[in-house]
């Protein structure tokens, strides 16, 4: 399916069972034109097709609201925002809700942030800087009730750079594809050491036979040892799994 913008941003979202009203509509296509503009000059997103667009960056970023409780998390850290998914999607959609959107990538924030001036966000934020410093900073550790990332890493990994930043009770949340299973048991061990609980998998199919989307939900029960996370890149190189 090839076509308008809104028509499939709407349906899409239907399907899920998300329902837009027209001022989300109007802000998302605003969004999704200045991030073609901008593809143009840098590199921000190799989907650029109607359909991919709408399916794999917005309607993907809406399955988050059907986490149970996440609506009222009342603050959130997109860690790996990349363009502003799906930071920005969800200020869009939780104006109540103050946002950081992460990302390590200058270029990238700063469309973020253009984007979310131009939009009239002003509840969210694009910092520049990486996950494992700024968790060490006392403004950003353990005081949100959200913490995201989409397709960043494995769940261990992922665990590691997002669960510092939750307050108790708060929600960690790992956006995943295909192949999930295999990741899950390290998962559990890494939340474990970080002071959260791994909960549920939500399992979906995106619209338009759009890919499989896994969302990975863990609640901070314990605050997170200091020691976490460690150094830059050694979740990734040595990442946290069951002994």
């Amino acid at each position: 399916m090839e076509g308008d913008f809104r028509e499939i941003l709407k349906a899409g979202s239907s399907e899920i069972g998300v329902e837009l009203d027209d001022r989300q509509i109007a802000a998302m296509e605003e969004y999704k034109d200045a991030l073609l503009h901008e593809n143009e000059k840098y590199n921000l997103t190799g989907i650029k097709d109607t359909l991919g667009i709408a399916i794999k960056h917005f309607v993907d970023s809406l399955t988050l609201l059907l986490v149970e409780g996440l609506k009222e998390c009342g603050s959130f850290i997109d860690v790996g925002t990349g363009a502003g998914f799906p930071g920005l999607v969800l200020a869009i959609m939780l104006p109540g809700a103050e946002g950081t959107l992460l990302d390590s990538v200058g270029k990238k924030v700063g469309f973020v942030n253009r984007t979310a001036a131009m939009l009239g966000l002003g509840n969210v934020k694009g910092v520049v800087g990486r996950a494992e410093d700024l968790a060490k900073d006392e403004a950003h550790r353990e005081r949100y009730g959200l913490s995201v990332a989409r397709g960043v890493s494995s769940v261990s990994a992922s665990a590691e750079y997002c669960i510092p930043f939750l307050r108790k009770g708060g929600q960690f949340v790992a956006m995943k594809g295909p192949g999930v299973d295999a990741e899950l048991e390290d998962g559990k061990a890494a939340a474990f050491a970080l002071g959260a609980k791994i909960t549920s998998v939500q399992r979906l199919d995106l619209p338009f036979a759009m890919g499989e989307r896994n969302l990975v939900v863990a609640i901070k029960n314990s605050p997170t040892p200091a020691r976490f996370p460690r150094r830059a890149g050694e979740a990734a190189r040595r990442p946290i799994t069951r002994k």
